[in-house]
């Protein structure tokens, strides 16, 4: 059986970003909540100032796509 991170431990469950699939120094307050999914802010700052076209932009709309029809 793995072992569980200590957080979940002590009762408590921190979001995993859906995009980076980090979790936030905050935990919850670290990011928003879209539908089943948890975005850290520093992937929603990354989607709102991505240029369109760039490679950057295609990677998160395509982790975007994905998360929707999941």
């Amino acid at each position: 059986m793995e072992a569980l991170p200590e957080q979940q431990k002590m009762g408590k469950l921190l979001p995993c970003c859906s995009v980076c699939g980090q979790v936030p120094a905050q935990g919850i307050h670290g990011g928003l909540k879209l539908k089943n999914f948890f975005i850290c802010r520093e992937c929603e700052w990354a989607i709102l100032t991505a240029e369109v076209g760039s490679p950057d932009y295609e990677t998160l709309m395509d982790k975007l796509r994905k998360m929707v029809k999941a």
